[in-house]
Protein backbone atom coordinates (compact mmCIF):
# COMPACT_ATOMS: atom_id res chain seq x y z
CA UNK A 1 0.00 0.00 0.00
CA UNK A 2 1.57 3.37 -1.10
CA UNK A 3 2.46 5.19 2.12
CA UNK A 4 0.29 8.17 1.07
CA UNK A 5 -3.12 5.99 1.16
CA UNK A 6 -2.15 4.66 4.27
CA UNK A 7 -1.10 7.91 5.85
CA UNK A 8 -4.67 9.17 4.86
CA UNK A 9 -6.48 5.99 6.49
CA UNK A 10 -4.75 6.72 9.58
CA UNK A 11 -5.03 10.18 9.66
CA UNK A 12 -9.33 9.86 9.43
CA UNK A 13 -9.45 6.61 11.63
CA UNK A 14 -8.71 8.11 14.92
CA UNK A 15 -10.97 6.55 17.64
CA UNK A 16 -8.43 3.42 18.18
CA UNK A 17 -5.34 1.30 16.23
CA UNK A 18 -8.27 -1.60 16.04
CA UNK A 19 -10.66 0.27 13.83
CA UNK A 20 -7.32 1.49 12.03
CA UNK A 21 -5.85 -2.31 11.44
CA UNK A 22 -9.48 -3.18 10.58
CA UNK A 23 -9.49 -1.09 7.65
CA UNK A 24 -6.04 -1.09 6.49
CA UNK A 25 -6.76 -4.96 6.75
CA UNK A 26 -9.48 -4.69 4.20
CA UNK A 27 -8.06 -2.42 1.40
CA UNK A 28 -5.14 -4.51 1.42
CA UNK A 29 -7.49 -7.77 1.05
CA UNK A 30 -9.88 -6.08 -1.06
CA UNK A 31 -6.13 -5.47 -3.35
CA UNK A 32 -5.65 -9.20 -3.30
CA UNK A 33 -8.34 -10.21 -4.20
CA UNK A 34 -9.59 -8.26 -7.29
CA UNK A 35 -6.20 -7.81 -8.53
CA UNK A 36 -6.24 -4.35 -8.02
CA UNK A 37 -3.63 -1.72 -6.93
CA UNK A 38 -4.34 0.46 -4.12
CA UNK A 39 -3.91 3.74 -5.42
CA UNK A 40 -4.77 7.88 -4.87
CA UNK A 41 -8.13 6.50 -6.85
CA UNK A 42 -9.41 4.94 -3.89
CA UNK A 43 -8.81 8.38 -1.96
CA UNK A 44 -10.61 10.19 -4.78
CA UNK A 45 -13.18 7.51 -5.01
CA UNK A 46 -13.79 8.14 -1.15
CA UNK A 47 -13.53 11.93 -1.46
CA UNK A 48 -16.34 12.06 -4.16
CA UNK A 49 -18.40 9.34 -1.89
CA UNK A 50 -18.67 12.57 0.25
CA UNK A 51 -18.95 15.23 -2.24
CA UNK A 52 -15.30 16.61 -2.02
CA UNK A 53 -13.70 17.23 -5.68
CA UNK A 54 -11.08 18.92 -4.38
CA UNK A 55 -9.10 15.84 -3.13
CA UNK A 56 -5.65 17.59 -3.46
CA UNK A 57 -6.53 20.61 -0.84
CA UNK A 58 -7.43 17.79 1.63
CA UNK A 59 -4.67 15.20 1.06
CA UNK A 60 -0.81 16.16 1.72
CA UNK A 61 2.22 14.11 1.60
CA UNK A 62 4.92 14.28 4.09
CA UNK A 63 8.68 13.18 3.83
CA UNK A 64 9.14 12.53 7.30
CA UNK A 65 6.87 9.57 6.88
CA UNK A 66 8.53 8.16 3.65
CA UNK A 67 10.42 4.79 5.02
CA UNK A 68 13.78 4.23 3.07
CA UNK A 69 12.85 0.53 1.94
CA UNK A 70 9.22 1.45 1.29
CA UNK A 71 7.23 -0.49 -1.48
CA UNK A 72 5.42 1.57 -3.87
CA UNK A 73 3.30 -0.54 -5.60
CA UNK A 74 1.34 -3.93 -4.48
CA UNK A 75 -0.87 -5.34 -6.16
CA UNK A 76 -2.22 -9.04 -5.35
CA UNK A 77 -3.44 -11.96 -7.74
CA UNK A 78 -6.77 -13.56 -7.12
CA UNK A 79 -6.38 -15.46 -10.40
CA UNK A 80 -5.62 -18.95 -8.23
CA UNK A 81 -8.79 -18.67 -6.17
CA UNK A 82 -10.85 -17.50 -9.51
CA UNK A 83 -10.06 -20.46 -11.46
CA UNK A 84 -10.23 -22.97 -8.54
CA UNK A 85 -12.15 -22.22 -6.26
CA UNK A 86 -14.72 -20.24 -8.94
CA UNK A 87 -14.17 -17.27 -6.28
CA UNK A 88 -15.35 -13.70 -7.40
CA UNK A 89 -15.26 -10.57 -5.21
CA UNK A 90 -19.02 -9.64 -3.83
CA UNK A 91 -17.61 -5.82 -3.65
CA UNK A 92 -16.61 -3.75 -6.66
CA UNK A 93 -14.05 -1.15 -6.15
CA UNK A 94 -16.50 1.77 -5.98
CA UNK A 95 -18.81 0.49 -3.80
CA UNK A 96 -16.25 -0.78 -1.40
CA UNK A 97 -15.09 2.37 -1.16
CA UNK A 98 -18.68 3.74 -0.77
CA UNK A 99 -19.17 0.92 2.24
CA UNK A 100 -15.95 2.60 3.95
CA UNK A 101 -17.09 6.08 3.61
CA UNK A 102 -20.02 5.24 4.92
CA UNK A 103 -19.23 3.11 7.40
CA UNK A 104 -17.09 5.62 8.88
CA UNK A 105 -19.23 8.77 8.80
CA UNK A 106 -22.00 6.60 10.83
CA UNK A 107 -19.05 5.69 13.46
CA UNK A 108 -18.35 9.67 13.43
CA UNK A 109 -22.22 10.64 13.67
CA UNK A 110 -21.87 8.01 16.79
CA UNK A 111 -19.22 9.53 18.46
CA UNK A 112 -20.05 13.47 18.02
CA UNK A 113 -23.48 12.46 19.39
Amino acid sequence: MPYEVAFFVAKRIRSNVRELEGALKRIIANAHFTGKAITLEFVKEAFNVVGIKNWQKYVKTSKEFIRPAEVDFLIGDASKAKSELNWKPKVGFKELVQLMVKSDIKSLQKIAK
